[in-house]
This record gives structure tokens, sequence and C-alpha cells, in this order.
């Protein structure tokens, strides 16, 4: 794993491999898990969000956080925790769209990456 200079990738598997020890195995489950989950995980959120339902917004990006913390995907750590939180609050300010977009763009871009790296 590792065909993308370290500059360039969007994420940093350093957190995943120190806490799987020596097991390369581990994790290859891990990404391969992010790459099954992320799509369907931005899909759903999309969807929830144009019918309403923040409550499904926040439950799913809730859920996303610790694979963005340990795939070290650094760009979207606090975007996440933003969504969470104004997905929480009814979004009052109407700030969820743009991150809802930097989060599609960035987690498909990482699995991207993350594809060619497998």
């Amino acid at each position: 794993m590792s065909k993308i200079p370290q500059s360039e990738r969007l994420y940093d598997l350093s957190k995943l491999r120190h806490m799987a020890g020596d097991d390369n195995a581990f994790v290859v489950r891990m990404v391969k898990m992010f790459l099954e989950q992320t799509p369907e995980s931005l899909a759903q959120i999309d969807q929830n969000f144009k019918a309403g339902n923040l409550a499904q917004v926040r439950t799913i990006s809730h859920k996303m956080k610790p694979s963005i913390d340990f795939m070290g995907i650094e760009s979207l750590k606090n975007e996440i925790r933003q969504i969470e939180a104004l997905a929480d609050e009814g979004d009052p300010n109407n700030a969820l769209p743009p991150l809802l977009k930097q989060l599609n763009a960035i987690a498909l871009q990482v699995c991207e990456q993350l594809k060619l790296e497998l």
C-alpha cells in the first residue's frame, strides 16, 4: 500500500496500522470495510438531508466519525463533527449543504485513492 505519494494522500493509515500492530490483513480488512460502507453512508446522508430528516443525518454522521478518525482523514475530522452538531441543532443557519458537499467530495476521493492502494 503506497502507490500514491504521502503528500498527495487525503488519508493517513498510521493510526490504524499502529492499532493493528503487525497485522496487515487487519488494515486491509478495515480499508475494505471503509470502501464498502462510505458510499452507502454518504448516499443515506444525502437522502435524509433532502427529506428533512436531520436526526438520521446526525446518526449516520456520528457513525462515520470513527472511520474518518482511523483512516486519518484530517480534512474531514472537524467537518463530520460540525455536521453531526448542526444536524442535532436543526441546522439553524443552513450551514449543512456546503459541509455535506465537502464531506461527499473528499470521502469519495479518499475511496478512489484507497482503491489504488489495495
